[in-house]
């Protein structure tokens, strides 16, 4: 438990069924008592609960509470787990999850961009070929031809352009 309360930053307890704390993580800032409302709502919920309001009037700082009552094979409550953490340790939690995200988002924009000015590049290139032969071809130079590279469709432009060269300056 002590490694899960130090790795999270929270404070883990473990009650009886009477709500006494048995074990605490957090000598502290704990409570000896888990709060009748926080057992209450435990019990009604199949689910862990949140009940941050209800832990909040007895620690020392602000906290933010899951508890789940425990069962055994039968049904029946044997005892309480509770986990708190407090609201600035999940502040700068947060803060720093949301840091990496913008980080981490500002990064892809940037290799986003560099990877379509290349393809972006790559695609405009033997276009402005074609075109630089087609205007040296309209301003006489009848030896003008257009580059010829793969076999895709500005390939085929290439060498449509080419062939309409090569009749015209016969």
């Amino acid at each position: 438990l002590k490694l899960i309360s130090d790795t999270t930053q929270s404070t883990v307890m473990i009650a009886d069924l009477y709500g006494k704390v048995v074990t605490c993580t957090d000598s502290e800032d704990c409570t000896t008592e888990i709060p009748k409302d926080a057992i209450d709502l435990a019990n009604a919920s199949e689910g862990a609960i949140r009940v941050s309001d209800t832990f909040t009037k007895h620690f020392q700082h602000e906290y933010y509470a899951v508890g789940k009552a425990v069962r055994d094979s039968v049904g029946n409550v044997t005892g309480y787990i509770f986990v708190a953490s407090s609201i600035g340790t999940i502040r700068i939690f947060t803060n720093a999850l949301l840091s990496m995200f913008l980080v981490s988002a500002c990064v892809m924009i940037l290799v986003s961009s560099i990877v379509s000015l290349a393809i972006t590049g790559r695609l405009v290139m033997p276009l402005r070929n074609i075109s630089d032969a087609a205007k040296r071809f309209s301003q006489g130079d009848l030896s003008a031809r257009a580059t010829v590279e793969g076999d895709d469709e500005i390939a085929h432009l290439a060498t449509t352009f080419n062939n309409m060269a090569t009749f015209a300056e016969n």
